[in-house]
């Protein structure tokens, strides 16, 4: 089994036994990040803490049931780089049954996707703001439709000065003004 999960070119996990002793390839340490080397061998509860509230019932499931459990693009909130961080995987669980017909442990391929959506999230973001933001008529009904995306987003404390906008309109006007003037300027040098 464990040649399995090493043979492996895909990230892969095997955790061994009901305390889930973590053991992986070497594609899985790109997602294991600073945890590697210490992760070999630990208890899965201990390596991945602040995932295991969420994820010990579905590997109990898997370990007491013996039926494979799959997840696409699962967010989770990991900590593999000395701070907590948004990650998405697909991922699944594969109970292993030894010769007794007993779960002695659970292979896990893992796939992080964590780039693509997070691409994906941007362009429709993007592209909401473009929608949103095509129907305003001036600066002052510009700025506080996507600050209301940025929120809706729950990006932190979007938000826009009356100051800002104010500075923004005068300059907008001052160019104005001086384009119409170089123009001006430039329309007398040719009759001349």
């Amino acid at each position: 089994m464990a040649n399995m999960v090493m043979g492996s070119p895909h990230p892969a996990a095997l955790y061994w036994g009901p305390e889930f002793v973590t053991i992986y390839n070497e594609a899985y340490i790109e997602l294991a990040g600073q945890k590697h080397p210490s992760l070999m061998g630990m208890r899965y509860a201990d390596a991945w803490s602040e995932i295991w509230d969420d994820l010990q019932p579905i590997m109990q499931s898997a370990w007491d049931s013996g039926q494979s459990t799959l997840k696409n693009d699962n967010q989770l909130f990991i900590d593999r780089h000395g701070f907590t961080e948004e990650a998405f995987f697909s991922w699944s669980l594969v109970p292993l049954v030894g010769s007794d017909g007993e779960v002695v442990g659970i292979y896990n391929p893992a796939f992080e996707n964590t780039r693509r959506k997070v691409n994906e999230r941007r362009m429709l973001t993007l592209r909401e703001v473009g929608e949103k933001t095509a129907a305003a008529r001036d600066v002052r009904s510009f700025w506080p439709r996507p600050v209301d995306l940025a929120r809706n987003a729950h990006l932190k404390e979007p938000t826009y000065r009356e100051k800002d906008v104010e500075t923004f309109e005068a300059k907008v006007k001052q160019l104005i003004a001086s384009k119409k003037g170089s123009a001006g300027q430039q329309g007398k040098k040719a009759q001349a």
